[in-house]
């Protein structure tokens, strides 16, 4: 089954695919596809340049070409001693050095005086098709919240259709290790390994290693290729004397 077309000139709207040879049209289908792009550009935040600190570094947090929509978190750390806030400033580009990529805007976040790389700040980038890019930024330490969010073109979205879009990119907005699925598949892996010995053991915590890693990229491609592989060296283990 593939698509072939989506009608969005009428009231109902309906999706047109091609099955079994025919083309069949789906009326209100919409609201069951979810529809994706990717990103044209790196979008990222500043980090601070110790051999030159008027020429701060751009660290990328959604890369160019990710599917969009798309949502991904960096954590970040106050540079200097009793330190009680940090600028927050979004960029977009491609250059190592923010002054050379596009400036978007910005978020100032305040937390108690701190020593150095003592208060964690987690800054969440989710960006979908229309442009709407939400940055939130959680303090760990405190637990404060701060949120902004910055439109590749303002006033092309109605309230409603902001709104609508927000509620779509929320479902977007968790690490990939937070979700059910890859908890439960870390939670067999974990089981696997508590029940091997020696050689066997070493290549369970092979498996758990690829697997964080692919999880702590926020890849979903990436993500999905190791789960594929990990459910058949499971499959294969689970049906063999393996284990034994």
């Amino acid at each position: 089954m593939s698509i072939i077309g989506i009608d969005l000139g009428t009231t109902n709207s309906a999706c047109c695919i091609w099955k079994d040879g025919e083309s069949v049209s789906i009326p209100n289908a919409l609201d069951e596809i979810v529809l994706t792009d990717v990103s044209p550009y790196t979008l990222g935040t500043n980090i601070y340049n110790e051999n030159n600190s008027e020429n701060a570094y751009f660290s990328p947090i959604i890369e160019r070409n990710s599917i969009l929509p798309c949502s991904r978190e960096e954590t970040y750390y106050n540079i200097h001693d009793d330190q009680d806030q940090s600028l927050i400033k979004i960029y977009q580009g491609e250059s190592r050095f923010c002054r050379n990529n596009v400036y978007i805007g910005e978020l100032n976040v305040h937390y108690p005086p701190a020593k150095r790389h003592e208060c964690k700040m987690i800054v969440h980038f989710s960006y979908d098709m229309n442009g709407l890019l939400e940055v939130d930024v959680e303090v760990a330490n405190t637990g404060k919240k701060y949120s902004a969010l910055f439109e590749q073109s303002p006033g092309s979205l109605t309230p409603e259709q902001k709104k609508a879009a927000l509620e779509r990119l929320a479902q977007f907005k968790f690490h990939p290790r937070d979700s059910q699925e890859n908890k439960a598949l870390m939670a067999r892996l974990e089981r696997l390994y508590e029940q091997s010995l020696s050689d066997k053991r070493h290549y369970i915590a092979s498996l758990i290693e690829a697997f964080e890693g692919a999880l702590e990229s926020q890849i979903p491609t990436k993500i999905e290729e190791i789960k594929a592989l990990i459910e058949e060296r499971i499959s294969y283990i689970s049906n063999s004397d393996w284990l034994s």
